[in-house]
């Protein structure tokens, strides 16, 4: 064609006087966007961790009254009297194993694993007519203590104490 402008140089060359990387103004926004994310996510982690520690202690607990019931229709009376085990007085958000030889070998129970609570039987030695199973742990570390139980009479757990 005649008169029509002639193109010389590369096609969709970009121009020479920006220069290969990131603004700060894109740094910035990229930094604000992972503060926002990690402000949302972090706390639902620790929810999440909270909750897998208590479970721990609902299913010991459901054992715990697995195990008595089937020691009361075995022997008409169940198995109290047992202090908190393990101990967690002195360090209370270590996880802590299980001390074997208690009244809890009575009933064969004993967790596997490192605990985050520690677990008593209530009432006096023989004969008891019912039982109640607590289970005690400081999870956080702040103090405040959450306390898990159920008796015989229960079909769920209850809770008390440092709120979830």
């Amino acid at each position: 064609m005649k008169g029509a402008p002639v193109r010389s140089g590369a096609p969709f060359a970009f121009p020479s006087s920006r220069s290969a990387g990131f603004t700060l103004v894109e740094l910035m926004i990229v930094v604000a966007i992972v503060g926002l994310l990690s402000a949302i996510a972090i706390p639902n982690f620790m929810r999440m961790r909270e909750r897998a520690k208590i479970a721990e202690a609902k299913a010991n607990l459901g054992a715990i009254r697995v195990t008595e019931t089937a020691y009361f229709s075995e022997y008409n009376q169940y198995v109290g009297n047992q202090a908190q085990n393990p101990d967690r007085t002195a360090d209370p958000p270590a996880r802590f194993a299980w001390t074997s030889g208690t009244r809890f070998s009575i009933l064969g129970f004993a967790p596997d694993g490192r605990l985050y609570f520690s677990y008593a039987l209530g009432g006096a030695d023989f004969p008891l007519d019912a039982f109640t199973a607590e289970a005690h742990g400081d999870l956080d570390g702040n103090g405040a203590w959450s306390h898990w139980s159920i008796t015989s009479g229960d079909k769920e757990i209850r809770h008390q104490g440092d709120s979830l």
